[in-house]
């Protein structure tokens, strides 16, 4: 058949029914126009059952299309991903390794007078969808009894054909084996992940970025100073309150916040916190209160008479989140002048002691 049709590519294959590789001159499979009418309807089958979404968008990828019989006189469509050649889906495809359990899995499970049954799934890998960013390249086309013109569509489940999909089908399987493995002990596993999200969303974003500082300021104390994060005694509680005095030179209102970490972990792990009904702890920042005092000095705001150089925070400049015209850095905020640059800020870090953005 290959020498027969003038096929560029591939390798000569027997026991493959009615199913041809396509030549560089066609764009379908001939088993297409053999089975035309039973093609047709399959692939209205799959548009009403979602399988195949018609665009009016040409898809970036089409493939071509083809057939074969089956023993009841239906037609398997396949999604041919090898095509076109270079440019094809499969050609941006890594990864395809798949292992199956074999019969020494089986041998390792059934017992004596264990029944034992065979179970075909009608349309495996229609039961998985394809990812959202791989649809576009899922293309096929086809010019449907009456019309002029071919009709676009995009293949919206795994495509039989899809080198990756005997690989993307195993992992569904297997975490399918997983739930049915387990029962409710994989439902209850499900509850705790969503425990965990809806816990990871109990503080506001700043809250929480706060918090991971100040976890990993403390981690990285016990590690330098070997010792045990968790549960926290007495002795390290007043070692850290030194070290935030004597080596990082913090503020009084600074030490405070750092050591509401220690009590946030204690609670969070169903202990009980060593600072809250402390009295040595209560004593040795009393004493560190005496130490720094509690006053501040106001500074003055920055002025463009009061320096040479003002070093921007990085949110004066990158965005977060989507970006506002009221409130981020524009085009026409930067503005060049004969002593340099002209900069127009609408929001910057909050003025001190006056409590009011500038």
């Amino acid at each position: 058949m290959q020498a027969k049709e003038k096929f560029t590519w591939g390798t000569y294959r027997q026991n493959l029914r009615d199913f041809q590789l396509v030549s560089k001159h066609r764009k379908h499979y001939s088993s297409d126009f053999r089975f035309h009418r039973a093609v047709e309807e399959q692939i209205k089958l799959e548009i009403e059952l979602g399988n195949y979404v018609v665009t009016k968008t040409k898809p970036i990828i089409i493939s071509s299309i083809g057939a074969i019989e089956k023993s009841n006189g239906d037609v398997r469509i396949i999604h041919d991903a090898s095509l076109p050649t270079v440019i094809s889906l499969n050609s941006y495809t890594t990864d395809t390794s798949c292992s199956y359990m074999d019969l020494r899995h089986a041998l390792k499970i059934i017992q004596r007078n264990d029944y034992l049954g065979k179970i075909d799934l009608k349309s495996a890998y229609r039961s998985v969808n394809s990812h959202d960013s791989d649809i576009p390249l899922t293309g096929l086309q086809w010019t449907f009894n009456g019309d002029n013109s071919p009709t676009y569509m995009y293949d919206a489940k795994l495509p039989f054909g899809h080198a990756r999909s005997p690989k993307n089908f195993q992992q569904f399987s297997a975490s399918v084996c997983e739930i049915m493995k387990y029962g409710e002990t994989m439902e209850a596993k499900m509850l705790e992940n969503s425990v965990v999200r809806l816990k990871s969303k109990g503080w506001a974003s700043s809250t929480s970025g706060t918090y991971r500082t100040h976890h990993k300021t403390y981690l990285e104390f016990c590690e330098n100073y070997d010792l045990k994060p968790l549960p926290c005694t007495t002795k390290i509680v007043e070692l850290y309150i030194a070290f935030f005095v004597d080596v990082k030179n913090f503020a009084l209102s600074s030490i405070r916040s750092y050591l509401n970490i220690i009590s946030v972990l204690h609670k969070s792990h169903d202990k009980p916190d060593p600072i809250a009904s402390c009295c040595h702890v209560r004593h040795l920042l009393t004493g560190v209160k005496q130490e720094l005092g509690t006053s501040q000095n106001c500074k003055a705001p920055v002025t463009p008479e009061g320096f040479y150089f003002y070093f921007l925070r990085p949110n004066n400049v990158l965005v977060k989140g989507l970006f506002d015209p009221e409130i981020n850095l524009r085009r026409v905020d930067v503005l060049p002048c004969s002593w340099g640059m002209l900069v127009t800020l609408k929001v910057t870090k909050t003025l001190q002691f006056r409590y009011k953005p500038i």
